[in-house]
């Protein structure tokens, strides 16, 4: 279990944390792991937390793996307070590693959760959250292990310019040049419960 134990009533939940936590976040996943404070199975519905009980809720890099995000989504803005906070990062569509990742149910492209959670649209008949913030990027966003520290010093110039270039306008990045840079990684994406 994780070494920084905080109340039992937390504020900011970061779901899927793994092996990636967030120091203000109590961190919950499905398997036990040194930086997990919490096991909880986020496939059985309904969660354990209050409803708007919750300031902020991260998903990274978790979304894709469930096989009804819907259902995450509409937990996730049950137990969020008004005015709380939602961010997600997702694989975007043309990353050939989320595409083959097993665990994967879907990856995503840039407007798909601003459609969808930001707009009365099909799936949501009202809107759920305003967007506050929303990126395609090149590379993560966080550290890459694995990662040999020459090939980061080439990475990550690149990935400062191709993100930039890629959101003065993500829909013709994505139409037109995102496989000649060999594709985009991931999404971020964060909205404000109405």
């Amino acid at each position: 279990m994780a070494t920084h134990k905080r109340s039992n009533k937390p504020k900011v939940l970061n779901l899927c944390s793994g092996e990636n936590p967030i120091k203000e976040a109590w961190n919950v996943d499905i398997t036990k792991g040194e930086f997990v404070d919490e096991v909880v199975n986020l496939t059985k519905f309904p969660w354990k937390w209050k409803t708007n009980s919750i300031e902020k809720i991260y998903i990274i890099h978790g979304l894709e793996h469930f096989p009804d995000p819907k259902r995450v989504i509409k937990e996730c803005y049950r137990i969020l307070k008004k005015g709380g906070l939602l961010e997600i990062i997702v694989p975007h569509s043309s990353s050939c590693m989320s595409i083959g990742c097993l665990g994967h149910y879907r990856t995503y492209s840039y407007d798909t959760l601003r459609d969808y959670l930001s707009r009365p649209f099909y799936m949501f008949k009202k809107k759920l959250f305003n967007t506050k913030a929303q990126e395609l990027r090149w590379w993560y966003g966080r550290p890459t292990k694995n990662v040999p520290k020459w090939m980061l010093m080439i990475i990550i110039p690149m990935d400062k310019v191709l993100t930039f270039l890629a959101n003065l306008s993500p829909q013709i990045c994505e139409n037109l040049w995102v496989y000649y840079v060999g594709g985009f990684k991931e999404i971020l994406w964060e909205g404000e419960k109405v």
